[in-house]
């Protein structure tokens, strides 16, 4: 299984923010991806199978650094990619992200060549985000190899936006429902 951002075929690395989003297409098939709201290096996304459909998968990402958060189905995993990887099948081991003095192992639970995958518990995440949102810089290891430090400043307009999307914070009657054509108010314009 790819990744969206293997999919197309392109590194996002030197796009700017716009191009990265208006390539992204998280399922490689006919549907709808929308910019649900951006801030700093951020971007929270979601994709949906048409204009009027809910979105079931929502994304939170920085192109630059080929991170992502991607909520689908109640699963929330951390995504990592690098295509100087050449990495074997089934690799094991962790993803530490640290932010501020706290710091929180991910176990790697799925990759291909190029990117690594780690679930990240339903109990954690609200936290994660929450530290994400108000803090300025983002450590990320493999296995405890530093990988990157990514910037999180203006990052909490595109969190928010990706609890929301995603139903996070415990309130499940949010999650697919960010679409004012099913009549829940939104401020975000992008909609």
């Amino acid at each position: 299984m790819k990744f969206w951002w293997e999919r197309r075929g392109r590194t996002l690395s030197a796009a700017p923010l716009v191009a990265a989003l208006i390539l992204a297409d998280p399922i490689g098939a006919a549907g709808a991806t929308r910019l649900l709201a951006k801030g700093g290096d951020w971007a929270a996304l979601a994709y949906a199978g048409s204009e009027t459909a809910p979105p079931y998968v929502c994304f939170v990402l920085d192109p630059t650094a080929k991170l992502d958060l991607r909520a689908e189905r109640g699963l929330t995993e951390l995504e990592i990619g690098n295509w100087h990887w050449s990495l074997p099948r089934s690799a094991i081991g962790v993803v530490q992200v640290t932010i501020g003095p706290d710091t929180r192992s991910f176990p790697i639970d799925r990759n291909t060549n190029k990117m690594v995958a780690a679930k990240i518990d339903g109990s954690v995440l609200p936290l994660l985000l929450d530290e994400m949102g108000k803090g300025t810089v983002m450590r990320v290891a493999i296995n405890g190899i530093a990988l990157l430090v990514v910037p999180l400043a203006g990052s909490k307009v595109a969190m928010d936006a990706f609890q929301i999307c995603a139903g996070i914070r415990g309130n499940a009657a949010v999650r697919g429902q960010a679409n004012p054509s099913q009549g829940q108010a939104t401020k975000n314009p992008a909609w």
